[in-house]
């Protein structure tokens, strides 16, 4: 699992990483996707477009990765890493992207689809146009194991969320689902983060350290 996250370059990964690990949250998400060169991907919420450069290098995609945030260092990042003319960062908020309507042939979106799009409708009216009939939808999506979800969190907050509330979100949405389940490397992915965000722990703590097991990071794939 997750063989060809190991490819990169350390360092290369820990500059990049702006929470969980995102090669192997994008890993396990297009190893559930049809992904092929020469598909236009739309990678929604990138961060330091750390999955944007997986996207481009593994599957041979050109990928539109689009962040806020993004700024001169990612743009300098593509081009030390050769993905300059694969991958096209874009700065703009998710509700109104300078995307053309129907060209993205896989809308991708790893841990940062609950910080723009939970008004209700969001995904039909914003993103579905601009997707081509049929196109793939791969997400990742905070939540919690399905056995630690009470019944008053639900509504509250999608970080409560089970699969099976995230699942019933997005059909909707008008998203017809072919896979939905809590990812294998969420733990693993945290721990990545955790030697960034404290760096104080030595290999031995980090070892040693529990992640909450309520909390989950869940995979949908499916198509529109």
């Amino acid at each position: 699992m997750l063989e060809r996250s190991q490819k990169y370059d350390r360092s290369f990964v820990r500059r990049c990483m702006a929470g969980p690990n995102a090669l192997y949250l994008t890993e396990e998400l297009t190893d559930s996707m049809s992904l092929a060169p020469g598909m236009a991907v739309l990678d929604l919420g990138c961060g330091r477009a750390l999955s944007s450069v997986f996207l481009a290098r593994e599957y041979g995609v050109t990928v539109y990765a689009v962040d806020k945030n993004e700024d001169a260092e990612t743009c300098n990042m593509l081009r030390d890493v050769g993905c300059d003319k694969s991958v096209y960062p874009i700065r703009a908020d998710a509700a109104s992207l300078p995307i053309p309507a129907g060209i993205i042939d896989a809308l991708v979106c790893v841990n940062a689809y609950h910080n723009f799009g939970m008004e209700a409708g969001f995904f039909e009216a914003k993103l579905k146009p601009l997707l081509k009939p049929g196109a793939q939808v791969g997400l990742v999506l905070c939540g919690r194991r399905a056995e630690c979800v009470k019944p008053d969190d639900m509504n509250e907050n999608p970080v409560f969320w089970s699969a099976a509330e995230w699942r019933r979100w997005f059909e909707s949405e008008g998203l017809g689902i072919d896979v939905c389940e809590e990812l294998e490397s969420t733990e693993r992915a945290w721990k990545e983060w955790m030697t960034i965000s404290m760096p104080e722990l030595s290999e031995d703590e980090l070892s040693r350290v529990k992640i909450n097991p309520e909390l989950a990071l869940i995979k949908i794939v499916g198509c529109i």
